[in-house]
């Protein structure tokens, strides 16, 4: 029950009691003194009846005083009248029992009884001689009336002052209570990672100083979580990151490499490009390092100019002068065209005069069709590398690239054809992960993940067509496709929670989102089951346009997640101002993270810091016993991996997943 609530239940029940004392206070007066004056009547009407009829009652002329006894009475202004001689015999009695008021209710008559001035006698005498008594009771009707008017204007005035007052202290309350309110929100703020400084402060003198506190408070929580933030973006460049051109070294991208590989689920095929600038030591020497390092920094910024509209492109220096970048879902041709600029690029370098013709750069190019090693990939690079250094200055070559030639081009034209055809007829099966709790080993939720079948009737991941559609355009359509397949299957009264993958595309398409709303409007039950997650670099890379529609989702209900976590190298302090339910740590990190203390503090800082704006913290891709031991340690929140469970068409966590309850920390 709220204080403002209690406060009005106190108020209004110490208004009630007050009102009922004072009410009864007016009604106890106001009826003492009404049965004096009917006392007092009841003497005088005595005496004056008790003079008339002496003569009679001296003479026993009982007849005379029954007539005079019943036209008194018959005149409505008495309730009893009896006439006893002195022996005690009546001699004549007129009485009513039952007591009626015009327009007094009954049950105020009952409950408010008028004093009975029955007992009250009146002695008959002549030449005082003792004749008789006599008893009158005059009727209390206008007694009553009085009464009756006097209950019911206390009432009407009490109660409108009642209102009136319990009104004024309602407003009153909520005036008070506001800067109360203004607090608790604050508070809540805080707790859900929101560290705004309110400047209006409640002028009440003790309230200002709560909320100078909690400024304060706000103030240096957000310090020190700006503070951590910057201290685990530090570590990790040092860890991953190349000091002198910025861009990722060896160690990153040797676990990337390893990391994609081992999960065509996301990286089915590519490229992988080896660049050298030859001749750098002559260069060094002629130079000086100062200039050799600028040559450095120079292609590096080159590369990343090239690289920047590449999804999931893991471009780093892997050693002095040599640089790679491994591109998934790139063509022949895509990969053609960088070549051919970074060719272009770093001859106008020369051309410019920035570097003379001491130092030259050759591209080593092959693609990954889901068969090769990483040892087997890099061996066909480094031969296609030493093919371009044969060529001349400045060249670029592609491993086998006439076997490579024939079947991209036939493969991007049949993926077209199919992916048209399933969003014409929405043939696109679902399947379902489970992501588990790290502390009882239940359900988080369960990921989406869509599979298309082809025309043999096999079932391909999502990460072999949906390159294919967003090149085409055709991204959007198979998440629309996939949402409505999943609220089909949906009831209104789920278990579990569901995360839905949507693309870059989704989440800068306005038209998507309002179509999002106006389909989650349909089952407002089913929203709060579902979350949204996207790739942290399609979120991060375009976050200005798509933080809107990030908060438009969260407005209907639905969580959102950012998926393979800690990839694009971005600042972590977007974190502090973006609202984010979820983060899952991208599966490069967690291979073999028990053999990788780097990783393990890396991982643990960002849980840290993520569960201080109360993000829950996922592990992705957990393989092994050790990474999930591992994970545990580090006050993760869940994991999703083949360990957990793999993927599979129905949500059957019992029956599939049960080896995982005996797992222990």
């Amino acid at each position: 029950m709220s204080l403002s609530l209690r406060l009005i239940i106190a108020i209004s029940s110490l208004a009630i009691i007050t009102f009922i004392g004072t009410l009864s206070i007016n009604m106890v007066t106001t009826r003492s003194y009404l049965n004096q004056q009917l006392a007092d009547k009841s003497q005088n009407a005595s005496t004056a009846i008790a003079k008339t009829i002496a003569t009679d009652l001296a003479e026993k002329n009982v007849e005379n005083i029954t007539i005079t006894v019943n036209a008194l009475y018959d005149s409505g202004s008495y309730t009893r009248i009896q006439v006893q001689d002195v022996s005690g015999n009546v001699l004549a009695v007129r009485k009513q029992t039952v007591i009626s008021v015009k327009d007094v209710p009954d049950w105020f008559i009952n409950f408010i009884p008028l004093k009975d001035t029955a007992g009250i006698q009146q002695i008959i005498s002549s030449d005082f001689v003792q004749l008789g008594r006599i008893v009158v009771n005059p009727h209390p009707g206008l007694a009553y009336q009085e009464l009756w008017d006097t209950f019911t204007r206390n009432t009407w005035w009490l109660l409108s002052v009642a209102v009136i007052s319990l009104l004024a202290f309602m407003i009153l309350i909520r005036q008070l209570l506001k800067p109360i309110t203004t607090l608790r929100k604050q508070a809540e703020q805080i707790a859900n990672g929101d560290f705004t400084i309110h400047d209006t402060l409640p002028s009440l003198p003790e309230l200002k100083k709560v909320g100078e506190t909690m400024n304060r408070m706000s103030a240096k929580v957000a310090s020190m979580l700006a503070a951590q933030t910057e201290l685990t973006e530090r570590m990790r460049k040092r860890a991953y990151q190349d000091v002198l051109t910025g861009l990722n070294n060896r160690r990153y991208f040797a676990e990337q490499m390893d990391h994609l590989l081992k999960t065509p689920e996301e990286f089915i095929s590519g490229a992988l490009m080896l660049i050298e600038i030859s001749s750098f030591k002559e260069y060094n020497q002629q130079h000086g390092y100062v200039k050799a390092d600028d040559l450095l920094r120079k292609t590096a910024e080159i590369l990343s100019n090239i690289c920047a509209s590449i999804q999931g492109v893991c471009l780093a220096r892997v050693s002095g002068a040599s640089f790679s970048f491994l591109a998934p879902n790139t063509t022949l041709k895509e990969i053609k065209e960088y070549a051919n600029k970074l060719q272009s690029q770093f001859e106008s370098l020369h051309d410019k005069g920035s570097i003379d013709n001491v130092a030259s750069i050759h591209m080593g190019i092959t693609c990954y069709d889901g068969s090769q090693d990483g040892t087997e990939l890099l061996s066909m690079c480094d031969m296609a590398l030493r093919a371009s250094q044969v060529k001349g200055p400045n060249c670029w070559h592609i491993y086998d690239e006439q076997n490579l030639k024939q079947e991209r081009i036939r493969s991007a034209t049949a993926w077209r054809k199919i992916i048209k055809q399933m969003l014409k007829e929405k043939k696109l099966e679902l399947h379902f992960q489970p992501v588990r709790n790290f502390k009882d080993y239940s359900i988080l939720h369960y990921e989406v993940l869509a599979r298309l079948p082809d025309i043999d009737g096999n079932l391909v991941s999502a990460g072999t067509f949906l390159p294919m559609a967003q090149r085409h355009g055709m991204a959007v359509g198979v998440d629309i496709v996939v949402i409505e397949k999943l609220l089909a299957m949906m009831g209104d009264e789920n278990q579990v929670q569901y995360a839905v993958n949507l693309c870059r595309s989704s989440l800068q398409d306005t038209a998507f989102i309002d179509w999002l709303e106006k389909t989650l409007g349909k089952y407002p039950d089913r929203a709060p089951s579902i979350i949204f997650e996207s790739q942290e670099f399609s979120v991060t890379s375009h976050l200005d346009d798509i933080h809107l529609n990030i908060e438009r989702i969260r407005d209907l209900g639905c969580a959102f997640s950012l998926d393979h976590f800690g990839t694009s190298s971005p600042d972590f302090g977007y974190l502090l101002n973006t609202k984010i339910d979820y983060i899952k740590i991208d599966g490069s990190y967690i291979h073999g993270i028990h053999h990788h203390e780097d990783n393990r503090f890396f991982i643990k800082s960002i849980t840290e810091i993520a569960h201080g704006l109360d993000i829950k913290v996922i592990g992705e891709y957990v393989e092994s016993e050790s990474e999930w031991k591992t994970l545990q340690s580090l006050n993760l929140d869940g994991a999703q991996g083949h360990y957990v469970g793999k993927p599979f068409p129905d949500v059957a966590p019992d029956k599939v997943f049960h080896k995982t309850v005996n797992h222990s920390s």
